[in-house]
């Protein structure tokens, strides 16, 4: 099965390619909020997609799980995944396009739900990270620059 995501910049959209060609399209608003979400921190946009790499203990051959960065905020950040990511410490790696290196900060995942469609067809894991108050200074400078642009107040 493939999975394919697109941030639109109000919403993600994703899609998965399954048996026979057989496709399903899902969208998310970027505000959406976990089940355990009280962030009230103003949320920011990126304006091109960023590549999310989540760095977790455990017993996966690869150690990491990846998606793309739904929204972010000087607290913490919500990420659509390609996998489930159990609550707990993290390493947030977040890639903007070719022409900057990743921003790695450490985090911890609070929350992490699996999105599916009405016929049943997995379409990704929204996971909600807190950052850890040492990427505090990393995640202001990355949300200062021309890369993100904050959600409208009428999108909260």
């Amino acid at each position: 099965m493939n999975l394919g995501i697109v941030n639109t910049g109000r919403s993600v959209r994703t899609w998965t390619g399954g048996r026979k060609g057989a496709s399903t399209f899902m969208e998310y608003s970027v505000n959406e909020k976990g089940p355990l979400a009280t962030n009230q921190a103003p949320r920011y946009l990126p304006v091109e997609t960023a590549a999310v790499q989540l760095h977790v203990d455990s017993d996966r051959p690869t150690g990491s799980v990846f998606g793309v960065l739904a929204n972010i905020s000087d607290t913490g950040a919500c990420v659509i995944a390609n996998s489930n990511v159990p609550e707990g410490p993290v390493v947030v790696a977040i890639s903007l396009g070719r022409r900057r290196a990743s921003l790695q900060v450490p985090g911890r995942v609070v929350w992490c739900s699996e999105r599916v469609e009405p016929i049943k067809e997995i379409a990704g894991y929204l996971t909600g990270v807190r950052f850890d108050e040492a990427a505090d200074a990393s995640i202001r400078e990355l949300l200062d620059s021309e890369s993100f642009e904050p959600t409208s107040e009428e999108d909260h």
